[in-house]
């Protein structure tokens, strides 16, 4: 996921440098290039649990990095071990908190994603990441105005968040109100043409308004970005059935 990545940059970016610098940036290393495995190997390489209690310790972004590494992984209760540490070792910092609610919203587990999502709005009431997650929570309760509000939220505060444009797309498509969701796809394109998920949504959005046309240029788009992705593929072979 997009915010996913950003929300990780931003954080090792503002972590203070500590001892075991080599062996943490070997291990960050590994995570950018996708060797996550290895890269939990490296953090247990130089990890020390006895410094769990110490803040000043350099197990704080250790712990992190390994539980992003088992999030890509799809480890998920690995990843929230780490991240449970992360929030002993820093119990004032939103950030665990704010990726322990968006791993478990990608995992399904909605009532944790929930839980996690309204601790952080109840220091930071404007948390667009945190009402991100809120919106899919109620979008996956079938709660589509709820959802809608949260995302409107968003975008209220941050004219250019493109991921609450393309939810908002999904919730007008699950309201059956196509203009407005190709409204919202169009915009979340505009402001990110690298996305191959907004560039699918609006594909579907224009073959349920019995556009084909538009359809199928913007599914081979969603395609030429991620050739690989089965679902893309597999709505691009219903389109060209539509032409």
């Amino acid at each position: 996921m997009i915010i996913k990545k950003a929300i990780f940059s931003i954080v090792f970016i503002a972590l203070t440098t500590v001892p075991l610098l080599s062996g943490y940036d070997e291990a960050l290393e590994l995570y950018k290039r996708g060797e996550f495995m290895k890269s939990i190997l490296a953090v247990a390489d130089v990890l020390l649990i006895e410094k769990d209690s110490d803040p000043t310790s350099d197990n704080y972004r250790l712990r992190f990095l390994a539980a992003h590494c088992h999030w890509r992984l799809g480890n998920y209760d690995k990843a929230m071990i780490h991240f449970v540490k992360t929030r002993q070792i820093k119990p004032e910092s939103n950030d665990p908190l704010i990726d322990m609610a968006l791993m478990n919203l990608e995992a399904n587990r909605n009532a944790r994603a929930e839980e996690y999502a309204r601790a952080v709005l109840s220091k930071e009431a404007d948390n667009s990441t945190a009402l991100y997650v809120m919106g899919g929570v109620a979008f996956s309760r079938g709660n589509y105005a709820q959802a809608q509000e949260y995302y409107q939220k968003i975008i209220a505060a941050e004219a250019e968040h493109y991921a609450a444009y393309n939810a908002l797309g999904k919730v007008f498509m699950a309201m059956g109100n196509y203009g407005n969701a190709e409204t919202a796809f169009a915009t979340a394109v505009a402001l990110n043409s690298g996305s191959a998920e907004i560039y699918n949504n609006l594909a579907i959005c224009y073959l349920r308004m019995d556009k084909a046309e538009l359809a199928k240029e913007n599914i081979d788009k969603a395609l030429s970005l991620a050739p690989r992705n089965g679902s893309i593929k597999r709505n691009q072979t219903i389109i060209d059935d539509a032409l």
